[in-house]
């Protein structure tokens, strides 16, 4: 339930919109959100994300008893918050007349439960158990986000993975799955950097393979007041000083290609550690190595993602299709 407190016997500090449950008393987690963000949103704009967020907590409980979304989120039960977001996806879907407003609503509560997520993961937790957590995250992120509510009349030619591909690709390709189907270590970081690279960054398969082990920038953002990552597609900086061995050489589409992308701390941290501790002592300066410590090749790609295929028993389309916006 939305209400505003203004009662003189409550400080003012905690004055403004507040959520609350059946019994009056103040939903949890998102009391901590609304003290958070209001400094960093105009008046209006959190009372409408409350207000957003709200019909979220009232749908957990409808679906599954009172205070089920604080629990969720309490405990950082995956399952059960992935039943909750998805059930009120599809309960928004579904109603007569859909709106712009719709669409904000889900993504705001989809913010909401992300930026809580991550902000339980890393506080406490051990180091094992955060691992987990952020993968759960970046699966979680990456199923939802690409749902959109608002209906559009045109017909769309899917450019995207299925939710349930992108899941059995994330539970497959975690190089510690027992059913990853590549049998070294080394192979199977490659690949997962690869599928990651190319699912949240929206890079081609040519532009994944041009990128520089050192490829991850990073500096601290005084107004955000947090630290941002990003890479730049661009043909290697050691072009000239390191020559590329590789028989299809991969190349940056056109000229429009370069670019600067954002990079979430988690990729950010993927990538790195990759880079650090399973890509290898080559004497190339190209983030992603084969096995023979030789640039990865566009064919090896491919063969890897036919083995992927193979393993599913069923079609799982490769990087030059859906994983990448276009041919490398």
């Amino acid at each position: 339930m939305f209400q505003q407190i203004y009662n003189p016997l409550v400080p003012v500090a905690l004055h403004g919109p507040l959520l609350t449950d059946q019994s009056g008393l103040p939903r949890y987690w998102s009391t901590i959100w609304s003290v958070v963000s209001s400094g960093q949103l105009a008046a209006s704009t959190h009372t409408k994300k409350l207000r957003y967020i709200d019909d979220l907590y009232s749908h957990a409980d409808r679906l599954r008893g009172k205070h089920a979304l604080d629990d969720a989120l309490g405990s950082l039960n995956e399952t059960a918050l992935a039943e909750i977001l998805e059930s009120w996806f599809v309960s928004i879907r579904n109603r007569p007349t859909i709106t712009r407003s719709d669409e904000k609503r889900w993504q705001t509560g989809l913010a909401f439960v992300t930026s809580t997520v991550t902000w339980l993961s890393t506080s406490g937790t051990s180091n094992d158990r955060l691992q987990r957590i952020e993968q759960r995250i970046h699966r979680l992120s990456t199923l939802y986000s690409q749902l959109h509510v608002h209906k559009n009349t045109q017909a769309e030619i899917i450019r995207s993975l299925p939710a349930s591909t992108v899941e059995w690709l994330y539970q497959t390709l975690d190089p510690a799955s027992a059913d990853n189907p590549f049998k070294r270590t080394r192979k199977r970081w490659c690949v997962f950097v690869a599928f990651v690279l190319m699912l949240h960054q929206g890079l081609r398969r040519g532009e994944m393979l041009l990128l520089p082990a050192d490829v991850i920038k990073s500096d601290y953002d005084h107004k955000q007041q947090r630290t941002r990552h990003w890479l730049s597609v661009r043909e290697s900086k050691y072009a000239e000083s390191d020559p590329d061995p590789r028989y299809s050489r991969p190349q940056i589409k056109t000229v429009h290609s370069r670019r600067q992308v954002p990079v979430s701390e988690l990729t950010a941290t993927l990538v790195q550690s990759y880079a650090e501790n399973y890509r290898g002592r080559p004497n190339h300066s190209f983030l992603l190595n084969a096995q023979s410590n030789r640039p990865l090749s566009t064919e090896s790609l491919t063969s890897a993602f036919k083995q992927i295929s193979d393993s599913a028993g069923f079609p799982v389309w490769g990087p030059a299709d859906f994983l990448s916006s276009g041919p490398p």
